[in-house]
């Protein structure tokens, strides 16, 4: 019974994290408009060089960015947010069974090798992210199958060897051969 009154506790708490970090990503999301209105106030206050600077970014980023930049970005994390939700279900279920006492001796076996294997899952992940990232990628996704990889990247469109760099990556870190990669686009 205490094993039960903990996973609910714990599970609780779980949710109360994520909600916390979704309330703090909204409200990181409204800053930038009350900047640009306290920008608008100093606008009024300056009517010289910084509304001309404000005038210029203004109408180019509300313009042209914005309505798909945020998108864009909010994609990619909205993906990863969704990810580590579903991942930290699995794992919670995964240590319910480890510390069950009514679990059988295989059973907890075989949760603590997919808990392990969830881990370094995650693990490679962000390593592969990381990396994609750092050959001038504005943004990547990796997500790794049992005998795949996909890879999503933030670019318009990319070319061979863009594809061949990121293949090399995937392949060298995961073993996988380059037909069990698969790189597609979303800007």
């Amino acid at each position: 019974m205490r094993w039960r009154e903990r996973s609910v506790i714990i599970w609780l708490v779980l949710c109360l994290a994520i909600l916390l970090a979704a309330a703090f990503y909204l409200r990181s999301q409204q800053l930038p408009p009350s900047g640009g209105e306290g920008g608008k106030a100093g606008d009024a206050g300056q009517p010289a060089p910084p509304p001309s600077q404000a005038e210029v970014k203004a109408p180019e980023t509300h313009g042209q960015e914005p309505p798909s930049a945020p998108e864009r970005s909010d994609y990619y994390t909205e993906q990863r947010l969704e990810r580590d939700r579903i991942r930290s279900q699995v794992m919670d279920t995964l240590r319910e069974i480890i510390h069950n006492p009514n679990s059988d001796e295989d059973n907890r076996r075989e949760a603590h090798a997919r808990l392990l294997q969830l881990s370094q899952q995650m693990a490679k992940e962000t390593e592969l992210e990381g990396l994609i990232k750092a050959k001038n990628f504005p943004d990547a996704l990796v997500i790794l199958h049992q005998d795949a990889v996909h890879v999503l990247v933030k670019v318009p469109e990319i070319t061979a060897t863009q594809a061949a760099q990121i293949g090399d990556i995937v392949a060298t870190a995961t073993g996988l051969p380059r037909e069990k990669i698969i790189i597609d686009t979303k800007p």
